[in-house]
């Protein structure tokens, strides 16, 4: 989309980026009046409703009326061109279908309670709870610790000792849920129930044609239960149970949870971290994930639904602990993840950074945040705006407005007013407010521009702290944890406040999705140059893992204050010795702001407080730069923004739609500016249209493609001496079982050998390697390169090889060609057969063919499988493209050749050197990575060979010396997966006219 078309959008933007708030379903549904309130919400300038049962429903949740009147609404709203969203729940949170799940027991919501008993009560206590029982133990309790644990099963105990007794509990009945109880979240069967209670019955009772006016369902508030906290259902001394929970915690950690439960109560005396309950903590996460989250996705995948809603409890590290564990887990599994924002003068910002970062790591293009809420009817426009414009600068753009009511009967008009919506008096202006939140999300629609930097989320330092009394309510009660929250919140207000974006790192989602490749750590679709742990004190070992990687392949690792000592809430030598590689600063704002700070930074703000919040966001050849003054009391004045670029400055104005130059810039642009309270700025760099659009691309390879097989089986003699090894392991393996020495660098020349070993070199034994490889998609032939002695046997799948009479790259390789008629679907077979002697040895051999590859397994799993090669090549890596060994050059035609003389920069160099072909041929070898061409027709990238030759087992960051022994490495210098570099066409590659 180019510049004019995003003027366009900004001056009046589509329902995508307009509010769907709450339309309160609150009283006796009638198909007229809802028609009459759908024409009002789409006046008052909003781009869709989500249809929401709340408190003083009288029509049927779920009944036959319920269903015909969503049926009406979205044929209505087909009509008028306005979106509808299913609500999940009667009222909330999501999960009981109203009561109408839970009415069975077996899909009720469960605790584990525990009780701290007199040593006399202890055997009463047992006998009458015989049934709900769980475990009990008797110890010397002194406050939240314990000493001389022990089990206990009834009868007279130790002298001086309490009885610690765990029952297990149902929630108890809750008119909330209509007499009901919460579901148990973390059970598959109990969700099953739910979804067909839920979304299974609106697909099947709504017609086709209205099914396909769904937008999508909102889930609300969803939690795996409390822990150890007073909110809902929970209490202090309580935890959630789920029945699989002590079989399933035996299978995954290996030990029995019953025999160190109250070690997640309580904590034995003299230890502060526990290991235990950050398993436990992170097996009923999982539960609520898979069986939850997960199922849900799935079933609004097979319908067509996009998934959106919220999680309970964001606003802390201790509400997440309490309710869910941590919540930006569960922003993976929604396609439109969100939050919500209740009370006004609310200032825990971070909850929109922990948002979009996953967003931003998952690519997912829309985020949610309920907002509103709370406020009461003393609201202005200004409040709502203040409110908003926060969340919009993170990158939240579908704000889900609460609440608008269907009617104010009764006990409805106190349900968290004000009503948006016709009750409000001034209802038809409120157009303005829709289209300057559009506006603003129209600002903010691209990509982060300048963040760089991965701040760890400290949350399992939390849950490693926590026992029975750590939380008042669902906050903090303990210092330790208290500690963590107040530097987890000045780290985001002194990145901020000094101008530099970031995202969070959460450590479940950098263990499936964290790599390390260049340097740089990435997280799905983000890339990061930096890693700032604040607050940190215990991570785990998949986290100390890579950043181990990180920091080896000269990544930075800033650690801000106290620096972490454990891995898994144990002290460890390695976390100690990753540590020596960090750089340590105080935790002060200087300092951190300093080292976190950019080298090379799109923008530089100055003079500007603390209070002024600045986020930058790309799409095409703009970059919107968004200020906002935080302080709603307050001016900022003399505010000095730098732009570093060159193009055509322009201020967006949000409110009124107007867009004006302000300079040009010729490499930098310096504002001076000043912001009332709340008032926001909105600047975009264009810096000229980028002619290249394509993102797929027709291709030609300078060679056939390759595929390198290093793992066979090794037989001396018919005797299987190998299985699945590395080829040059295991020649020095035959070496050993010989008594020849190995072959290196320093090894015996072959001359000497047979000028002075005649007799040795004719005492020959029978070696053969067997290759395997999976054939997905067959080709129509292949070819084999073999480093072929003179009576060396080729066969494939039994079928005798011939020798062809050309090489392939070097005279030490051999052809040999298969036809189609030798292969097969499933697994292939090669075996090449040496007469070996002292002068022999084995070596890797590559297919040859128009065939692409996949790399399937873990470890010596790992297989070679042959597809099909790629219609077309899209830009970045080819190594998941079909083409990871791949080391010829590969020409990347354009659709149509660009008129003209044009600049071509790239934005990195991951390949030799790159060609242009146009009317001339010109090189890009040497950063900045830039060359003019007229006529440009195709862009070839030259590789080298190392993806081919290798060593293909010694990790990409290896920075030591290249020769023999690297191809040999033992320990941390060995993978037994292939390590292949990134490369290919540069994700970014910009065209430029040249006048």
């Amino acid at each position: 989309m180019n510049r004019k078309s995003w003027e366009k959008i900004f001056k009046d933007p589509g329902a995508d980026y307009r509010s769907k708030p709450f339309w309160s379903w609150n009283g006796k549904m009638d198909e007229k009046e809802l028609f009459r309130q759908l024409d009002i919400l789409k006046e008052m300038g909003f781009g869709g409703a989500f249809m929401h049962s709340r408190v003083g429903l009288a029509t049927e949740y779920l009944g036959d009326e319920w269903m015909r009147i969503v049926e009406k609404c979205l044929e209505y709203g087909k009509k008028i061109d306005f979106d509808l969203w299913i609500y999940d729940e009667d009222r909330w949170p999501s999960g009981s279908a109203g009561g109408i799940v839970t009415q069975k027991k077996e899909n009720r919501s469960h605790r584990l309670q525990l009780h701290i008993l007199k040593a006399s009560e202890g055997d009463a206590f047992l006998k009458e709870n015989q049934e709900k029982m769980i475990a009990a133990y008797q110890c010397i309790l002194e406050g939240h610790e314990y000493r001389e644990l022990a089990v206990y099963e009834g009868g007279e105990p130790e002298e001086g000792k309490n009885i610690l007794a765990i029952t297990l509990e149902e929630s108890e009945l809750n008119d909330n849920y209509n007499g009901a109880t919460y579901l148990d979240t973390m059970k598959a069967s109990a969700v099953d129930d739910y979804l067909a209670s839920t979304h299974d019955k609106y697909h099947k009772e709504l017609s086709k044609d209205a099914l396909e006016r769904v937008r999508g369902v909102f889930t609300d508030e969803p939690h795996r239960g409390a822990f150890l906290c007073d909110f809902s259902e929970g209490n202090q001394k309580s935890i959630p149970y789920t029945d699989e929970l002590f079989s399933a915690f035996k299978e995954r950690y290996g030990y029995d949870l019953k025999e160190h439960l109250p070690e997640i109560f309580l904590r034995e005396q003299g230890k502060t971290f526990s290991g235990v309950t950050l398993d436990y903590l992170e097996l009923v996460q999982d539960f609520f994930l898979k069986n939850f989250l997960k199922k849900i996705q799935d079933r609004c995948q097979e319908y067509g639904w996009l998934f959106t809603g919220h999680l309970l409890h964001e606003d802390t590290l201790s509400n997440q602990t309490c309710m869910l564990g941590s919540l930006m887990t569960g922003y993976e599994y929604m396609d439109i993840p969100g939050i919500d924002l209740l009370g006004e003068r609310t200032s825990c910002w971070w909850i929109a950074k922990q948002l979009s970062s996953v967003a931003h790591q998952m690519n997912k293009k829309k985020m949610l945040t309920e907002l509103f809420g709370c406020t009461g009817w003393q609201m202005k426009f200004e409040n709502y705006k203040s409110i908003g414009d926060w969340q919009a600068l993170m990158g939240i753009n579908l704000f889900c407005p609460h609440l608008s009511w269907y009617t104010m009967k009764g006990e409805n008009k106190r349900d968290y007013p004000a009503s948006i919506f016709y009750q409000s008096a001034w209802y038809k202006q409120y157009r303005y407010m829709e289209d300057y939140f559009a506006r603003f999300h129209v600002a903010t629609d691209g990509t982060p521009s300048d963040c760089k930097l991965l701040v760890m989320n400290p949350i399992e330092s939390v849950w490693a702290r926590t026992y029975t009394g750590c939380f008042q309510w669902i906050q903090s009660n303990d210092e330790g944890i208290s500690a963590i929250e107040r530097q987890y919140e000045e780290t985001f207000r002194m990145l901020m406040g000094a101008g530099i974006d970031f995202d969070y790192g959460e450590e479940r989602i950098l263990a499936g999705h964290g790599s390390v490749e260049n340097g740089k750590l990435k997280v799905g679709s983000c890339t990061y140059d930096k890693v700032l742990l604040s607050g940190v004190e215990t991570m785990k070992e998949s986290t100390w893992k890579l950043l181990k990687e990180f920091v080896a392949q000269g990544g930075k690792l800033i650690v801000a204050g106290k620096a972490p000592e454990m891995i898994h809430a144990e002290p460890d030598a390695r976390m100690t010795e990753l540590m020596e590689h960090a750089e340590k600063i105080p935790f002060t704002k200087e300092a951190v702001t300093e080292s976190c700070a950019l080298e090379a930074p799109l923008y530089q703000l100055e003079n500007h407080g603390q209070q002024v919040y600045i986020q930058s966001y790309r799409k095409e050849d703009m970059i919107t730069f968004i200020l906002l003054n935080m302080d709603r009391d307050h001016s900022a004045n003399d505010i000095s923004l730098t732009l570093n670029g060159e193009g055509r400055v322009e201020e967006w104005n949000a409110r009124t739609g107007e867009i004006r130059e302000v300079m040009v810039s010729d490499g930098k642009a310096e504002l001076c500016l000043s912001l009332l309270p709340g008032e926001e700025k909105i600047f975009v760099l264009q810096n000229g249209e980028n002619l290249l659009k394509q993102k797929e691309f027709s291709y030609k390879l300078s060679e056939k493609n390759v595929a390198a097989l290093d793992r066979a089986d090794v037989y001396l003699d018919d005797e299987c001496v190998a299985k699945d090894g590395d080829v040059l392991k295991e020649d020095r393996l035959i070496r050993d079982r010989l008594g020849y020495p190995w072959r290196g660098g320093e090894m015996m020349q072959p001359w000497y050998i047979e000028k002075y070993y005649q007799e040795e070199l004719k005492q020959r034994r029978n070696v053969k390697n067997v290759f395997h490889f999976v054939i997905e998609e067959l080709p129509e032939g292949l070819e084999l390169a073999v480093e072929a002695e003179e009576h060396t046997e080729v066969r494939l799948n039994g079928t005798l090889l011939k020798k062809e009479a050309d090489f392939w790259i070097d005279t030490a390789f051999s052809k040999f060609l298969a036809g189609k008629s030798c292969l097969k679907e499933g697994e292939n077979e090669i075996t090449v057969t040496y007469s070996y002697g002292k002068d022999s040895g084995l070596e890797a051999i590559y297919l040859l063919g128009d065939f692409g590859v996949k790399l399937s397994g873990k470890g010596v799993e790992e297989k070679v499988h042959l597809i099909s090669l790629p219609d077309k090549l899209h830009a970045g890596n080819i190594v998941p493209q079909g083409l990871p060994f791949y080391s010829g050059s590969i020409t990347y035609e354009l659709d149509q050749p660009v008129e003209g003389k044009v600049s071509v920069t790239l934005d990195e160099m991951t390949a030799a050197v790159c060609m242009l072909h146009g009317d001339t041929d010109e090189i890009i070898a040497f950063a900045p990575y830039e060359a003019a061409v007229t006529g440009l027709k195709s862009i070839e990238m030259v590789f080298n060979r190392r993806n081919t030759f290798g060593p293909l087992h010694v990790p990409v960051s290896y920075r030591g010396s290249y020769g023999p022994d690297t191809f040999l490495k033992t320990g941390d210098l060995w993978e037994d997966e292939v390590q292949l570099y990134s490369q290919g066409l540069p994700e970014k590659v910009t065209l430029r006219k040249i006048d």
